[in-house]
């Protein structure tokens, strides 16, 4: 097929149907029950309405890209990190991940995702296995089937009937960054006492 014939949308990949005739081999119409124009063959109207062009590889608009739940990255079950994975925007992990997680945004734990690692999020959303750890700075949210085997830190923690927690939960004040650091004016070490 030639360019110009795709450009005329006799590809359908990208979704609806060529409005031409078909055509046989050679160019010409065809004129068997196939041909568009045959009274007995139903006209279908198109997959896609619009641009076919642009139907799969559309760019999201500057509105669109600002929402917080628009994925940034999408890590599939089949991909194994080893070390620190830094972040920025929204990630979904479905894979396996052993090390440490830090972002300031949205982590979703999807729930095929097994992860051996200490977790730092702005929000921390878990419905497969986390073994580690899970300080969320706004909130974290264990679903459905979440297993989490490690303590969980956050200003709200939602636990969702189902879930296994083996741990413990302390709920913060605030963004956990935010809170002064206290620092003792005096030793505070415990020293064992001869009686």
């Amino acid at each position: 097929m030639d360019l110009a014939a795709h450009r005329r949308g006799a590809c359908a990949i990208a979704g609806g149907f060529d409005s031409g005739p078909l055509r046989a081999a050679g160019g010409r119409p065809s004129s068997g029950p196939l041909d568009r124009g045959d009274p007995r063959r139903p006209q279908r109207p198109p997959l896609v309405q619009g641009n076919r062009s642009s139907v799969m590889f559309r760019r999201k608009s500057a509105k669109a890209a600002g929402k917080g739940s628009d994925l940034s990255a999408y890590i599939d079950e089949a991909s194994e990190i080893e070390g620190k994975y830094t972040f920025g925007g929204t990630v979904m992990l479905n894979g396996k991940l052993t090390g440490e997680i830090w972002s300031d945004d949205t982590l979703i734990v999807g729930e095929k995702a097994v992860v051996h690692a200490s977790v730092r999020a702005g929000i921390v959303l878990v419905s497969g296995e986390v073994r580690g750890n899970i300080l969320g700075t706004e909130r974290v949210e264990l679903r459905g089937a979440a297993r989490v085997y490690g303590d969980v830190e956050a200003p709200v923690v939602v636990v969702e009937e189902g879930v296994l927690f083996e741990g413990h939960c302390r709920m913060t004040k605030g963004r956990a960054d935010a809170a002064p650091a206290i620092t003792p004016q005096h030793d505070l070490s415990v020293v064992a006492l001869n009686r």
